[in-house]
């Protein structure tokens, strides 16, 4: 709970977009400004981070025992993300499109599994940004290791605005 409370204080518009009034745009844009915005960064970033914590964790682990738990960290979130965006985009989504018809008992628990899903989420940032010590440079730190923390921002950054327009926005409405 500490993640959504963060998110409200910070609300939209965190990944840098011009800040909108999603309460008021029509559900099927909001799913659509997902896929497009966020997931689209997702799919584009992962991979790449993923390589460049693992260059940093092999090159730099032996100086920095904690690079370690951030790569397990970072590979299990990716584990996690990945078939995360796949489900919403496949079957949570479509049965928020079709809410009319759609089971409204099976729509909550896809909704309740979100929910838990982004709170795991946002455990394995907090634990991230511990780690790194708030993704701090290190003063031994090369570039790639700064591209590194920059992308461990940016993904903060951008999934805080993510979970925020889900929970606080496309739920919150889906319920109602």
């Amino acid at each position: 709970r500490r993640l959504l409370d963060a998110l409200r204080l910070m609300g939209p518009g965190a990944s840098g977009e011009a800040p909108r009034d999603w309460t008021r745009v029509p559900l099927d844009e909001v799913m659509d400004h997902i896929v497009n915005t966020h997931h689209a960064f997702l799919r584009r970033e992962l991979p790449r981070l993923a390589q460049i914590v693992e260059t940093v964790a092999r090159v730099h682990g032996e100086a920095h025992g904690e690079l370690a738990e951030v790569q397990l960290i970072f590979a299990a979130l990716v584990d996690a993300i990945e078939p995360h965006l796949e489900q919403e985009e496949t079957h949570v989504f479509p049965a928020i499109r079709a809410r009319a018809t759609t089971d409204p008992a099976k729509l909550e628990a896809s909704l309740a599994e979100l929910e838990a899903d982004h709170d795991e989420v946002g455990q394995a940032l907090h634990r991230l940004r511990a780690l790194t010590k708030g993704f701090e440079q290190p003063e031994d730190a090369c570039a790639l290791y700064v591209q590194m923390l920059d992308g461990l921002v940016a993904l903060e950054r951008d999934m805080h605005a993510h979970v925020h327009l889900e929970n606080e926005v496309l739920i919150r409405r889906a319920r109602e």
